[in-house]
């Protein structure tokens, strides 16, 4: 029975980020183009000003968008 729980551990471990991967993936893949566009700018540490200027939106349409992202 512990080697079981061994190989569980083990596997999270080696296949942690592959799944965070596969869920990120759908979850994009329910996004619009603007909100994948302003997620990718996020990640990449542009703050909403930036996004918003560089994709010719408001900062507060970018602002709201990026709320929408905690219910996906």
């Amino acid at each position: 029975m512990d080697n079981e729980g061994d190989l569980l551990e083990s596997y999270r471990a080696d296949y942690s980020s592959v799944e965070l991967a596969f869920d990120l993936k759908n979850i994009t893949l329910k996004m619009t183009s603007n909100q994948r566009d302003i997620l990718k700018y996020l990640i990449l540490g542009w703050s909403d000003s930036e996004i918003a200027s560089f994709l010719h939106f408001s900062r507060q349409y970018v602002n709201r968008e990026k709320k929408k992202y905690i219910n996906f």
